[in-house]
């Protein structure tokens, strides 16, 4: 079984205002894919391809690619636009990427390129897709083939220049934003992941691979909207990228997450955190027909806790297991109290149990160091998935003994920041 990961982002960064989201996201693609989490891909089945022309990629598709493959992933991370003046029989209709700041390339001709190489694909494309008269029409190859006869010399339009700023993938400050939390909650399962045997994990991926052939797009927004970089931890990510990828983080009792299954998870989540944050833009990401669910994260078997999965050597090691609601699973190992303040306190191990949702749900904040914690999810759900949850009587009671006042919802907010991979900061929101 072959399968190929194409990771592809303009080399010049594009435009009047250079974007500094593609390297990025590539690089977590990478990051992501080569974890167990995301099927334990090998750095031989990875291609990252940096463009400076269109005729780069037209070239790797159509000459590079020696052997068919059973599935290609191929993602596009930068400008792009909508095409109103396209031919409607062309699919996709009018979509097209930047390769570079003057040459573009319709997504319709690297699905026939794709078609070529594989039975199965999948296209995630994070570049605007602002409706524009027509696209730039300054292609760098000649024919099919004509990768050794493209055109160098060949000088941009000047109406390339004006349709740039249309195109561009716009930047949004994020910075402080609820996204902090999804980041240091996904690296901290990316992290423990890496003691899961890879090979289990690929095959379990390949398990997972359905029968039906096709090519499946996942845009990062509607028609004639914009994308949005943000920038988390001090790194500039496309929006779309950075919440899809941790989509896989979610906690499921399942075999597998399929792209489908993310989409589902992540597309409302640009405008929430979009105009949670004060901005009026929206940005709804789209998924073309047809409904493909290839595997896009690996799981233990079904009634396995993701701590177990992730973690069960070092969770047996624990000397003094903290108490947690469930009755069953430690959520947090050990805190110090940050100096000078009451409500943070550094985590130096990762909850990989609640971590994989949006947030915890302190019930007891730790008085000192290895003080216990005790939490749910953020959604009210139960570690089980189920809905409906409410704190016990007994447990209310326990908590209001201890001082605590306990809000209507029987829950209190926190937020988790990463600090470095081996340390995290707890903020209580709602004391």
């Amino acid at each position: 079984m072959i399968r190929k990961a194409i990771l592809v982002y303009p080399e010049d960064n594009g435009f009047i205002s250079p974007l500094k989201g593609p390297i990025n996201d590539v690089k977590n693609w990478k990051e992501y894919l080569n974890s167990p989490l995301g099927g334990s891909w090998s750095d031989s089945e990875i291609k990252i391809l940096p463009t400076s022309n269109s005729a780069v990629l037209h070239h790797y598709l159509a000459e590079e690619i020696k052997d068919e493959c059973d599935y290609i992933f191929f993602v596009f991370s930068g400008h792009g636009g909508f095409d109103t003046s396209i031919d409607e029989s062309m699919s996709p209709k009018g979509d097209f990427i930047y390769c570079s700041s003057y040459s573009s390339m319709y997504l319709s001709e690297i699905t026939e390129l794709l078609k070529g190489v594989t039975k199965k694909a999948l296209m995630f494309v994070d570049c605007c897709r602002s409706n524009v008269s027509f696209a730039p029409r300054f292609h760098d190859y000649t024919t099919v083939q004509g990768y050794d006869r493209f055109v160098t010399t060949q000088q941009p339009k000047p109406e390339i220049l004006q349709l740039s700023e249309s195109v561009q993938r716009k930047q949004i400050n994020l910075k402080g934003f609820k996204i902090f939390l999804e980041g240091a909650t996904h690296k901290g399962i990316l992290l423990e992941s890496r003691k899961i045997n890879s090979e289990d994990a690929k095959k379990k991926w390949w398990d997972n691979m359905p029968q039906e052939d096709g090519i499946e797009i996942i845009h990062s927004c509607s028609q004639n909207e914009y994308a949005y970089e943000c920038e988390i931890d001090g790194e500039v990510v496309g929006l779309f990228s950075y919440l899809y990828i941790n989509s896989s983080s979610e906690f499921i009792h399942r075999d597998c997450l399929t792209i489908n299954e993310a989409f589902e998870l992540t597309k409302g989540k640009p405008n929430e955190f979009i105009q949670s944050n004060g901005y009026a833009e929206k940005q709804n990401p789209l998924k073309d027909d047809p409904c493909l669910n290839f595997p896009f994260a690996v799981y233990p078997s079904k009634g396995e806790t993701l701590l177990e999965y992730l973690d069960e050597e070092c969770f047996k090691k624990i000397e003094k297991c903290p108490y947690v609601y469930n009755n069953e699973k430690a959520l947090f190992e050990s805190y110090d109290l940050i100096p000078g303040t009451n409500q943070s306190y550094a985590i130096h191990k990762a909850d990989t149990l609640s971590n994989t949702v949006k947030h915890a749900h302190v019930y007891a904040k730790p008085k000192g160091k290895g003080g216990q914690l005790y939490s749910v999810r953020v959604d009210g759900k139960g570690h089980d998935g189920s809905s409906g949850y409410q704190m016990p009587k007994k447990h209310r009671e326990h908590f209001e003994k201890l001082g605590f006042k306990i809000p209507e919802t029987g829950i209190l907010e926190c937020r988790l920041y990463l600090i470095d991979p081996e340390k995290y900061i707890l903020e209580i929101l709602n004391e």
